[in-house]
């Protein structure tokens, strides 16, 4: 209690600014508490894409191919300088379907890709 002439209307104003300021500070740490869990939420959100997708980037232009599993290699591919048989050689990105994006892209006909699967098969053997 304050004594003096300031009497009760000094101390509620005392009250009433205490109150206001642990309002305020309720509200910012519920914000910044927002603020996190928005971050880690966006920061999965780039992992789990980055984890499932391989970007592809063919001339200039950018395809999206799933991944078979959730990996992180072959995550950012360019076909720049390289043949057709050398991307077919990747056998994650084989698996994943990168001939038929190839195909889609008119890099290379279904034929192509039957006789150049054919030689890494023999080359492997």
């Amino acid at each position: 209690m304050v004594s003096g002439t300031r009497g009760r209307g000094f101390e509620s104003r005392i009250a009433h600014h205490i109150l206001w300021h642990l309002k305020l500070e309720d509200i910012t740490m519920a914000m910044s508490i927002k603020k996190k869990i928005s971050f880690l939420f966006i920061a999965g959100a780039i992992i789990y894409f980055l984890l499932s997708y391989h970007v592809i980037i063919i001339g200039g232009d950018i395809k999206l191919l799933k991944k078979s599993t959730y990996t992180l290699e072959y995550t950012i591919f360019s076909t720049k300088g390289k043949s057709n048989k050398r991307i077919l050689a990747i056998d994650i990105l084989r698996e994943d379907g990168i001939g038929d994006l190839l195909i889609e892209e008119g890099l290379m006909s279904e034929d192509e890709e039957v006789l150049i699967l054919e030689s890494l098969r023999i080359e492997e053997e």
